[in-house]
């Protein structure tokens, strides 16, 4: 039996178009039919999504960007996230991407879809896989060991990251991954620890639909005002490395 479409049940329209990049890396060439099946790879009902595909490159094609990966800074959270098997990663000699746009989704079956290609590379003896935007590895037995009809997790798709900045912006708490949801990434100033909590809250809002984008402004529930402003490297705000849609989360 199909699985359930992850759904948005708070969808604003209007977003931006979600983008989608998973790298699976491998030893060898995959085959060019892949053997995909809905019920074993957790495919929900309906077509596969238009806009996303799957695309590979040979080390023997590009070798440049094959050594990128033996090289940091990718080279230092790899082996952090996949301890031995981090040679995988250094003895591959083909990536197969999975990537691609859609348009303002009011629901997150395409997540789905690109996610059951990336188990389908998985069980033909690929890995391990890198998800670009949340910049988080995944080692094959990882992929393999997902439930299928898994419910959706914010902590499993987007990363959040903290740094410490001088005393005008004070400690930052901000996401990576929510590209992939069609939503901008978000960025919490003047930080206190434990803040980062509030920063889930906020991306798990995005996932469901909710439109958290610059030149919104909203209501807390102790009446207080939120408003996010557009991200803008400056004197104040350092540069985080946000190669995405960014905003920043302001309280007046």
């Amino acid at each position: 039996m199909p699985v359930a479409k992850w759904p948005r049940p708070l969808f604003q329209p209007g977003g931006i178009a979600a983008d989608v990049v998973y790298q699976v890396f491998s030893g060898q060439p995959l085959p060019d039919d892949l053997p995909i099946d809905r019920e074993r790879h957790g495919l929900p009902d309906g077509e596969p999504p238009e806009g996303i595909f799957l695309s590979d490159v040979s080390a023997e094609d590009a070798p440049g960007w094959f050594q990128r990966f033996q090289l940091e800074p990718l080279v230092g959270p790899a082996r952090a996230a996949l301890g031995q098997g981090i040679d995988s990663l250094l003895g591959a000699t083909w990536c197969y991407e999975v990537a691609g746009e859609v348009d303002d989704p009011a629901d997150l079956a395409f997540l789905q879809h690109a996610q059951g290609v990336v188990r389908c590379l998985c069980e033909l003896g690929a890995g391990p896989v890198y998800d670009v935007h949340a910049r988080r590895w995944y080692g094959r037995d990882q992929v393999l060991a997902q439930a299928l009809d898994r419910p959706f997790d914010i902590r499993a798709e987007v990363s959040v990251e903290q740094r410490a900045t001088d005393a005008a912006m004070g400690l930052l708490f901000f996401t990576r991954g929510l590209a992939k949801l069609g939503r901008p990434d978000l960025v919490l100033v003047r930080c206190q620890p434990g803040d980062e909590a509030l920063l889930w809250g906020m991306a798990e809002l995005s996932a469901q639909g909710v439109r958290l984008e610059a030149g919104i402004a909203l209501t807390g529930d102790d009446g207080g005002e939120i408003e996010l402003v557009p991200y803008k490297i400056d004197d104040a705000m350092p540069d985080l490395d946000i190669m995405n849609d960014a905003a920043v989360v302001v309280w007046s």
